[in-house]
């Protein structure tokens, strides 16, 4: 559930301020009208932040302070060849909790991946099981764009499957393009513009990429200073959670660039979203080899005894091979594209 009292977003400079927003969307299925795309993109977080109103997903007011926006996560999934969606969750207090409950909602949905999707029914199917996941992962609201290809295609499939289901349902009507025959506009698209959508649309992802960054390098440098200095028992679990950390780092980059192909229509928009990932990658890295050194020089955390050399050594390998990841942003869409294929065969 979603409801906007009296709601106005943050605008850039030069564009022109919206009216206040009241609208409440509860069970079933709401059609959005084309001229209400503002309103769509404000239920899917496309806003920089709030001017005035109030905002409440579930049971969560949504404010401009960060500790409000991080608990809302936008997962935008698909059923390939057939619809693609997004879904809103609201995530509980507290980082453990907030990221165990993320990792059991990326289960859930990962789980589906098994489904066949061969033929057209299939794919009927595995949308219809998509639904009854989400309803069982409490999602507050789901969102279809009714412009994407995907969605175009398979418009009466898709109505027939969410106008059975209960779950808060906001789509954003299409309406076809009259084309002119004999003009053929030339189109140009805005760099600038293309990425800054990207970035309002996207940017959350980014924050995960940084923080699960932050840990691997941090966790990487003490387990290898607490392995050398004695401690193999707390070394040893530090270890798993830096490589847990590495793999949830490469999805998340893996997602990263999932989303360009789908949103930026513009080659150098690319270019920018691959410095901008490799920068937030790099930074996060130095700080989490810089963390780790003070604790281990302070003899706070990690022992002093540890072997700092080997630690920053084998800290900045795993950071390099990271941020090489993170600038080569399809390489991890493509191994795990790879490892599915592996399992699918089996």
């Amino acid at each position: 559930m979603i409801s906007l009292v009296n709601f106005v977003p943050t605008v850039e400079e030069g564009e022109t301020k919206i009216d206040p927003i009241n609208q409440t969307f509860e069970e079933g299925v709401h059609y959005l009208a084309a001229s209400q795309k503002d309103l769509f993109d404000i239920c899917s977080f496309s806003f920089i932040g709030i001017d005035e109103g109030s905002m409440r997903v579930d049971d969560l007011e949504v404010t401009n302070d960060v500790s409000t926006l991080g608990r809302v996560i936008v997962y935008r999934i698909a059923v390939d060849g057939f619809a693609s969606l997004s879904a809103v969750f609201v995530l509980p207090k507290g980082f453990k909790d907030a990221f165990a409950r993320r990792k059991e909602i990326s289960g859930a949905i990962a789980s589906l991946r098994e489904l066949p999707s061969e033929t057209l029914e299939d794919k009927i199917a595995k949308f219809s099981s998509l639904y009854d996941t989400l309803e069982k992962e409490n999602v507050s609201y789901v969102l279809i764009d009714g412009g994407t290809k995907l969605n175009i295609a398979n418009k009466e499939n898709i109505d027939k499957i969410i106008g059975n289901k209960k779950l808060p349902t906001l789509v954003l009507t299409y309406i076809p393009k009259i084309v002119s025959k004999t003009v053929t506009p030339k189109v140009v698209i805005d760099e600038e513009h293309d990425f800054a959508a990207y970035v309002k649309r996207d940017g959350s992802t980014f924050m995960f990429q940084a923080i699960f960054g932050l840990i691997f390098s941090f966790g990487i440098f003490g387990a290898i200073c607490l392995f050398t200095g004695g401690n193999a028992g707390l070394g040893f679990t530090l270890l798993i959670v830096s490589l847990a950390c590495f793999v949830m780092s490469l999805v998340i980059i893996a997602s990263v660039y999932d989303g360009t192909t789908r949103y930026l229509q513009n080659k150098k928009s690319y270019l920018k979203v691959q410095i901008l990932s490799a920068f937030i990658e790099l930074i996060v890295c130095a700080i989490g080899l810089f963390i780790g050194y003070l604790c281990a020089n302070n003899n706070v955390i990690l022992p002093i005894e540890g072997a700092l050399g080997i630690s920053a050594a084998v800290c900045l390998l795993g950071d390099a091979i990271l941020i090489l990841f993170a600038i080569f942003l399809s390489w991890p869409s493509k191994i795990w594209g790879k490892i599915k294929r592996i399992f699918r065969k089996k």
